[in-house]
């Protein structure tokens, strides 16, 4: 009766151990980075790395900017940029497949650490970050696009909000 009860016993603790050890595998709820960029943008404004800068429509004209999302990590981009001196890269230009980049930066908010996402998506194989290059920016309301000016050859930037 005592073995029993001491197997019994053993058992009982075997299995207690056994199911407390047992952790459920915890789930990464990533973005969905190219659904996070997917929509129609406006060139907002512009700034070079001399420090000139302008509010678009600039002479006139603006550019747009299209995200369409192709697969969880890849876009599609249509930029319509009419030639317009420096401020667009003079003229439209589409991209089929790019890959979109995440990367979590971590921030203090409210005095507690909270982390955030900000997605990039190269043009080229050259792409630097003046160059060749699209960002959205942490907790940034819009796309920031770097490019080479047609006619000064400097680093400018435009802001793109989405509309």
């Amino acid at each position: 009766m005592k073995t029993s009860f001491v197997r019994s016993c053993l058992w009982l603790c075997f299995l207690v151990l056994f199911h407390s050890c047992e952790q459920p595998t915890p789930q990464l709820d990533l973005p969905d980075p190219s659904a996070e960029l997917e929509g129609t943008y406006r060139a907002e404004t512009y700034v070079d790395r001399s420090g000139v800068g302008a509010t678009y429509p600039v002479q006139g004209q603006t550019m747009t900017l299209t995200v369409k999302r192709i697969s969880k990590d890849s876009v599609r981009i249509e930029l319509e940029a009419p030639p317009n001196g420096d401020y667009s890269p003079g003229k439209n230009l589409i991209y089929e497949k790019l890959f979109v980049q995440l990367e979590f930066y971590p921030d203090i908010f409210n005095k507690q650490q909270v982390s955030c996402a900000e997605y990039r998506i190269s043009l080229s194989d050259n792409s630097t970050y003046f160059n060749d290059l699209m960002r959205k920016p942490c907790k940034f309301p819009g796309i920031l696009y770097y490019y080479i000016t047609p006619v000064s050859k400097v680093g400018a930037t435009v802001r793109f909000v989405n509309y």
